[in-house]
């Protein structure tokens, strides 16, 4: 599991290369990971627009224009 200053740095890394991107396509690779089917999951941020990427403790959080997307690196 990755540390804390290696997140902090990913983070900022994907807030300078994301914000104004679009998600095209999502692939659900393990959908055990998920908090809601698959198809509910791609649907709901297709087309979204990413806005701003930061981080909170361990959690990644991307805010776009349809929601937020939050990752876990473990």
């Amino acid at each position: 599991m990755p540390e804390l200053p290696e997140i902090i740095s990913r983070s900022r890394e994907m807030n300078l290369a994301l914000p104004g991107k679009q998600i095209k396509v999502i692939e659900v690779v393990q959908p055990k990971c998920l908090n809601l089917p698959p198809k509910d999951f791609a649907d709901s941020l297709t087309n979204a627009i990413i806005e701003e990427v930061t981080h909170h403790g361990k959690w990644i959080k991307v805010k776009t224009t349809r929601g937020w997307l939050l990752f876990n690196l473990g």
